[in-house]
């Protein structure tokens, strides 16, 4: 696990995407100043590792991936966190890629937990994807 995060933070660097700290054993990846995944890492003598999407390009992955195998990851291979336990009324049913998924929790629907090899290069796909939607929105004024 230890060397596919390093492998992954490297990769993330060679893409001019530094991860920046953001907190204890976290950080966030961003690319013109809008950030594309959180990742954490659990304490370390567990040495487990996740990465969790910005939800707010949900709506846009519909429109940029066109690849079946990225889809099906996407849908079917990653976490889909069920709605906290929390108070604060963040559980929603939402939409995603043609598929409805309820009561999953709003703030980080989405988590990949430990990527293997296969897993790894479909979440750098993804993230791919979404610095593509940034800069497309930025391109449009929008973000």
């Amino acid at each position: 696990m230890k060397k596919n995060a390093l492998d992954f933070v490297e990769w993330l660097r060679e893409n001019q995407l530094p991860p920046r700290w953001a907190g204890i054993f976290a950080w966030k990846v961003y690319y013109k100043s809008q950030y594309i995944c959180y990742i954490n890492f659990s304490y370390p003598a567990k040495g487990s590792w996740e990465v969790k999407p910005n939800r707010l390009f949900f709506e846009e992955y519909g429109k940029y991936i066109t690849d079946d195998e990225l889809k099906k990851f996407v849908l079917d291979d990653i976490v889909h966190l069920p709605g906290c336990n929390r108070e604060c009324g963040r559980k929603k049913n939402i939409e995603f890629l043609g598929k409805r998924f309820d009561e999953i929790c709003s703030c980080w629907p989405f988590v990949i937990k430990n990527p293997d090899g296969a897993a790894l290069e479909k979440l750098k796909k993804l993230v791919l994807v979404s610095r593509d939607i940034i800069a497309d929105l930025a391109a449009a004024g929008k973000k």
